[in-house]
């Protein structure tokens, strides 16, 4: 076959470049990768982080740097990472918040769908309704009869505007058409805090930040999100006959967008090998977090994104929530 020169010339340039690509795959990382944590120590995110740092850096024989960059809900942290350099270098590990805060924030730098490339859904956290042990109420069917008695008098705790606790509050209220009050503090341990000590009746609370007070008799759990019980003796909101509010957190992987595919895609690789590990999922399993085994990365990631930022918008827009 005749094939005209310039065409050659194209095709040969193309084919010395596959190796230089490959090449680029197996070279990363020559450097320490930070591991970007927009939520404070001991939150499920930085769970996560603090137990894949030392499997990856046994696996890429380089230095991970947990950083918590925290403030503003996570918004530090998101634009910490859309403004990070491209390169595979900087990775985050961020809670469904990001889906959240960009109906509230209307004129952030970052973008969730448009700011970050996905790599991998990494967790569920596991979502409840939590009373302190002084409320009079043993279920949500209880709870939302008390709460409608009693219309704006009782008080939901939630470490901030714009948090999933915040969120998942308001959805409850929406779906029940009840008028609970959304205290937000600064902290999900000054929330916590206050829950228990009975400032506060109600809170939409991960397992992981209250199962302590909840073993000590403190808090009561009502009912928790997912299709089967965690704890064996609270139904799941479906079986409380709210299904709607199955909305369940999660802890996702992203870097800045336009990341080389070649590096996205070893990262995915990488880290889907780690929530393969029975110990990283016993791990996990101990603070009450569920480890995603679908092997799906990316594609998975972005499709839960895109269905979150519609469900989550559509609860900021009734609630009519703005910015502090």
């Amino acid at each position: 076959m005749n094939i005209p020169a310039r065409f050659r010339a194209a095709l040969l340039g193309v084919l010395c470049l596959l190796p230089a690509l490959s090449a680029h795959a197996q070279a990363w990382p020559t450097k320490p990768v930070t591991l970007i944590i927009p939520t404070s120590s001991s939150s499920a995110a930085d769970i996560v982080g603090r137990a894949i740092q030392p499997r990856l850096q046994a696996m890429w024989k380089q230095p991970i740097i947990v950083d918590n960059r925290v403030g503003a809900s996570g918004i530090i942290g998101f634009n910490a990472t859309a403004r990070a350099a491209a390169d595979g270098y900087t990775i985050m590990l961020s809670p469904n918040t990001i889906t959240m805060l960009g109906a509230i924030y209307k004129n952030q730098t970052w973008d969730v769908e448009q700011s970050y490339d996905p790599v991998a859904l990494m967790v569920r956290t596991i979502s409840a309704v939590i009373v302190n042990d002084q409320a009079p109420v043993k279920s949500v069917s209880e709870l939302v009869a008390l709460a409608k008695s009693k219309p704006g008098q009782l008080n939901y705790a939630s470490p901030g505007i714009g948090t999933p606790q915040h969120l998942y509050g308001e959805l409850f209220k929406q779906i029940t058409g009840t008028e609970l009050v959304h205290i937000p503090y600064k902290t999900l341990a000054a929330a916590v805090t206050d829950l228990a000590g009975g400032r506060a009746e109600v809170g939409f609370l991960s397992l992981s930040a209250v199962m302590p007070l909840v073993k000590a008799g403190k808090m009561r759990v009502l009912a928790t999100v997912g299709d089967r019980r965690t704890l064996p003796d609270v139904p799941t909101f479906k079986e409380a006959g709210l299904d709607a509010v199955q909305a369940g957190s999660w802890i996702g992987a992203f870097v800045p967008k336009n990341t080389p595919k070649d590096v996205v895609a070893r990262i995915t690789r990488d880290f889907n090998a780690i929530l393969q590990q029975a110990d990283f999922q016993q791990e996990m399993l101990r603070a009450d977090l569920i480890t995603n085994t679908s092997g799906n990365g990316g594609p998975e990631l972005a499709a839960l994104v895109k269905a979150d930022v519609a469900r989550w918008t559509k609860v900021v827009n009734t609630a009519n929530i703005t910015a502090p």
